[in-house]
């Protein structure tokens, strides 16, 4: 299963973004293969980045994202297309992921 982060910088290291539509980045991680890639968000300026950013989430088969904040239209679209969205969540992407793993986010 991939799940995605938005994230400020392009590494493992970093803290979330607290933004989703704007991130600079997403990482996405797959936790069968233990690995993870890094998105460059070509959204950043344009109208409507938070529902571009959760168009190219959904092409990449992400299952799950976990963020901060997220606006209303991307979370619809990212929900509809059948991916969980966990909000909320602050801090460094690999706690993140290994809070994640052990099933301690909702």
């Amino acid at each position: 299963m991939k799940i995605c982060l938005p994230v400020v910088k392009p590494e493992i290291n970093s803290e979330i973004s607290p933004v989703f539509g704007r991130a600079p980045y997403f990482l996405i991680f797959d936790l069968e293969k233990e690995k993870f890639k890094i998105i460059k968000n070509e959204n950043l300026i344009e109208r409507g980045a938070g529902i571009r950013s959760a168009e190219r989430i959904v092409d990449e088969g992400v299952k799950v994202v976990i963020c901060d904040n997220i606006g209303p239209r991307a979370l619809d679209l990212l929900e509809l297309s059948g991916i969980k969205v966990i909000s909320e969540i602050k801090g460094k992407v690999k706690n993140i992921i290994e809070k994640f793993k052990k099933g301690e986010l909702a």
